[in-house]
């Protein structure tokens, strides 16, 4: 191999022996994620990501991109070559992560021109929030939208001066082609707008005063928002692709509690009923797939995040307080025991996700196969039931994908529980003989966190204390293994590798999972972590204005802060 190869580009012996040793320990069962194998089987290629624990930077271990971590070697490395970075910023269970790898990241000759022209960088967005922060308003101030894959170009030291989304291969090579003439020619010009993007991004970041009491017309003005902008025909806050925007419902359920607000009410109740029949309910198996792709609930998208179970699980609970309505006790439950039965580690903790996309009879993937059910399947499960099953699910109505029907009720109307819960049943373990989809086992202190509060909640409220001792279980294997006193909280750990430093949210949100499991408890010891957890934060955090970083240490333009809530809750709020 040697350097002008730029699909082999030359190793020193240490890290050519690190990286093999890598693939050996991976044992025999290993299936390289990609096309470019050897006759015996083995991967072509090998990357310097075969050395990290994310389950996501390893996907791309194989790929013939000479990636590398976000780090100072790839930057010196950049600036070493006088070339710009390429960063890609997604996870192991986004469905177009998985769309662009395989059209363009797995591709040789988009390969070839990356390895040329760039330092190429991956960066798993569940182990680097603060990185993807950034880098997702980069994009959102120049595209006005934003989404992983996450594509940015950078200068040398890390400061973005472009941005997008997916590209499929051939938009792909053309911006490559473009940004690699622009850096030999106007170089200056991708100077200067770095600069300015990094000057905006760092005004939005600061541009938030330290926390203060919300007074009674904010919390008017925020309802009334909330209010008029509910669906009313379908719930939610959409009139098209619907997230279940978990932290709008249970805003409206505590304004229910707190003032009587019949019109917050009225919205969470109906956004909950409304998820609860749609397709982004796993009917079959229990949990909630991260959003719908239509408005009306039925088609999801079929990811299943850790932190969705626990808001949604949450909200649930918190509806069936407010109304009583057994639904909404029903779809908690269900969540929880999803967890427990199939997001559930040995020792207690929490898994991330699990994918959208799963194996086909024939091998090749496709989004939702795992979830679908065609009329030949649902006859082999169920037998002379297929019938009443498909009319009361809905599997009879047209397809809005192509692996088949998705599985969802009618809003609002009552349903004869006794009868159709075995039958669903009989469906889970017919299910359970496919191919699942791939599960991400990395195990994140906040999201960890989010699922024991949901779970310690639940189980006070319904009177399950199986919830509660699970909540219980996870949070001691969390404190086992990731905090060290004097050290603080390590944000997250895949097959015993710590990785990375706690942030804001980590100490949060395991601080809130403590404190519920004291009120559900009485436990000093819940309440004793929970205020370590909260010094130790105000310690590692706190800047002079009185806001928490999110991050101890700076980003590549200063210090990254929570600009705002997105999929889950900002640390600092």
């Amino acid at each position: 191999m040697t350097d002008a190869d730029p699909l082999r580009p030359a190793r020193d012996p240490e890290l050519r022996q690190a990286l093999e040793q890598a693939l050996a320990e991976a044992g025999p069962d290993y299936v390289p994620r990609t096309r470019h194998l050897t006759p015996e089987g083995a991967p072509k290629y090998l990357n310097r990501l075969m050395l990290q624990p994310s389950p996501y930077l390893r996907q791309h271990a194989h790929n013939p991109v000479d990636w590398r971590p976000w780090g100072a070697e790839a930057m010196a490395e950049a600036a070493a070559r006088d070339v710009p970075l390429f960063v890609s910023v997604g996870y192991a269970t986004c469905h177009w992560c998985h769309v662009m790898e395989e059209g363009s990241f797995d591709d040789e000759e988009v390969a070839a021109v990356l390895n040329r022209d760039f330092v190429p960088i991956k960066i798993d967005r569940e182990e680097r929030p603060d990185l993807d922060q950034i880098f997702m308003l980069v994009t959102q101030i120049q595209t006005k939208h934003g989404g992983w894959p996450n594509s940015i170009w950078a200068t040398p030291g890390g400061k973005p001066f472009h941005s997008g989304t997916y590209f499929p291969k051939p938009q792909f090579l053309s911006m490559l082609g473009a940004v690699t003439e622009a850096w030999r020619t106007k170089r200056e010009d991708l100077l200067g707008l770095s600069e300015h993007l990094a000057s905006m991004i760092n005004q939005h970041l600061a541009a938030q005063d330290a926390a203060k009491p919300l007074g009674a017309a904010v919390h008017g003005q925020a309802t009334s928002w909330l209010v008029q902008a509910h669906n009313q025909a379908e719930g939610g806050f959409s009139n098209g692709t619907q997230f279940p925007q978990e932290g709008f419902i249970l805003y409206l359920l505590d304004r229910w509690r707190r003032m009587g607000d019949l019109k917050a009410l009225t919205v969470a109740a109906r956004t909950l009923h409304g998820i609860a029949a749609g397709g982004i309910h796993d009917h079959v198996g229990g949990g909630f797939h991260r959003y719908a792709v239509d408005v009306n609930w039925r088609t999801p998208h079929f990811e299943k995040m850790l932190y969705n179970q626990a808001r949604l699980g949450r909200a649930f609970v918190e509806g069936w307080e407010s109304l009583g309505d057994p639904a909404f006790a029903r779809a908690a439950r269900r969540c929880f025991d999803y967890v427990l039965r199939d997001m559930t580690a040995p020792d207690g903790a929490f898994y991330a996700a699990e994918d959208a996309d799963s194996a086909r009879p024939d091998g090749e993937m496709e989004e939702g196969w795992f979830y679908c059910w065609p009329a030949e399947a649902l006859t082999e499960a169920l037998g002379d039931d297929a019938s009443d099953a498909s009319a009361v699910l809905g599997l009879y109505k047209a397809e809005t994908i192509e692996a088949g029907p998705i599985a969802h009720l009618e809003p609002g109307q009552p349903q004869d529980w006794a009868t159709l819960d075995p039958l669903l049943e009989r469906m889970r373990q017919a299910r359970d003989a496919r191919p699942r989809p791939l599960r991400d086992d990395k195990i994140i202190a906040e999201w960890n966190g989010m699922m024991i509060q949901a779970l310690a909640i639940g189980g006070a409220a319904l009177e399950e204390p199986v919830y509660v001792e699970a909540a219980a279980r996870a949070a001691d294997a969390i404190w086992a293994a990731l905090w060290r006193e004097g050290e603080g909280l390590a944000r997250l750990h895949l097959a015993g590798r710590v990785s990375g430093a706690g942030m804001t949210p980590d100490y949060a949100q395991l601080g809130l999972g403590c404190v519920a499991l004291w009120d559900a408890t009485g436990e000093a010891r819940w309440l004793e972590r929970a205020e370590s957890l909260a010094a130790e934060m105000i310690t590692r955090f706190a800047d002079e204005g009185g806001r928490l970083k999110l991050a101890e240490a700076d980003g590549p333009l200063g210090p990254v802060y929570d600009a705002e809530d997105g999929a889950t809750p900002s640390g600092e709020s």
